[in-house]
């Protein structure tokens, strides 16, 4: 049977505790919060399940705890605030990504659905239901576009 998230007898368990009960711990290096895991499990071997649990919790606490990773807005709002060691930065503006998707899958797919447009067209000269295909392909390849923020 799985055991509940935070409880004590797990792997998970003891960092998450240890990470709450010690919130300025995760700044620390993990090599350290892994020597007292170690000394408080009697010498226990450090394997990469435990270095991967470590980091899983340390992740989760620190975003539970709004420790996350700093946002380029936030740099781009500070040098535009009057810092001025960020003047080029603050010029350019910040593109909202829309998409959980890398700029290279939303690249890939829109130069296959390009391919696919071409083809459609070619057929389309002679068939009037795959003329309909390729509008319907031309509009989807502008909406990944459009999903890139490409102009």
């Amino acid at each position: 049977m799985a055991k509940n998230k935070g409880q004590q007898g797990s792997m998970s368990g003891w960092f998450r505790t240890h990470y709450r009960q010690n919130p300025d711990d995760l700044n620390k290096p993990n090599d350290v919060i892994l020597a007292m895991w170690q000394e408080a499990n009697g010498g226990e071997e450090i394997t990469g399940r435990v270095r991967n649990a470590m980091a899983n919790v340390k992740s989760s606490v620190k975003k539970e705890m709004g420790l996350g990773r700093k946002k380029k807005k936030a740099k781009v709002a500070k040098a535009a605030a009057g810092d001025g060691t960020h003047a080029a930065e603050a010029a350019k503006p910040v593109r909202e990504k829309r998409s959980g998707l890398s700029g290279n899958t939303l690249e890939a797919l829109e130069f296959e659905v390009d391919r696919c447009l071409m083809m459609a067209r070619v057929h389309g000269e002679h068939d009037p239901e795959m003329a309909q295909v390729a509008r319907m392909l031309h509009r989807a390849r502008n909406e990944i576009i459009l999903i890139q923020g490409k102009p």
